[in-house]
């Protein structure tokens, strides 16, 4: 059987003799369905000049503020030299957190829509600290360049929820930056 979908596209459903349904159809990610409503956003840190080698310092730090939940849908890392970095979840302290620069604001990614995040991000360098929160993951990017963690929303931030990302450049001086992509649930 072939069930059609009525609107005179293309798209149809059908069952085979066995039960599996096969379809025919576009499929179209979250993150881009809610880019569609203005929900989605760019946070970022720039370019940091880390000027002490083999010193974890506080590079980014984002909280969702908002009552919708806030769900990752990718993180990006950079760096001009070998890079360690450390995810941080829920963390309250440390001069990231208290004295970090906010010149960086979340871009929404539908350039028509005038929604802002609902959040706060901080942006910090040498000698910045993250003193609390659940350490929840870390990664190495082994040279130059960056690494990319798609993570389809997977992680979701609640309300009055946050994530710090450490970075430690053991081999030298340089500078090290991170992306993220993000989108809040429709209203």
């Amino acid at each position: 059987m072939i069930i059609q979908s009525g609107d005179h596209t293309s798209n149809a459903a059908k069952v085979s003799d066995n039960g599996e349904l096969y379809t025919l159809a576009t499929s179209i990610s979250k993150l881009y369905m809610e880019g569609e409503n203005g929900n989605s956003f760019y946070l970022f840190s720039g370019f940091v000049n880390i000027t002490t080698a083999n010193e974890e310092c506080g590079l980014f730090y984002f909280t969702n503020t908002s009552s919708l939940d806030l769900h990752i849908a990718q993180i990006r890392t950079c760096g001009s030299t070998y890079q360690r970095w450390r995810m941080i979840k829920n963390p309250t302290s440390g001069t990231l957190i208290s004295t970090g620069s906010s010149d960086t604001i979340p871009q929404n990614l539908n350039f028509g829509s005038g929604k802002v995040f609902n959040g706060m991000s901080r942006v910090g360098g040498t000698g910045y600290t993250v003193t609390d929160g659940t350490h929840m993951s870390q990664w190495q990017n082994m040279g130059p360049g960056h690494s990319e963690t798609n993570l389809d929303g997977a992680i979701t931030l609640k309300q009055n929820t946050g994530i710090a990302l450490m970075v430690n450049l053991p081999d030298a001086v340089g500078y090290a930056c991170t992306n993220i992509l993000a989108f809040y649930d429709s209203e």
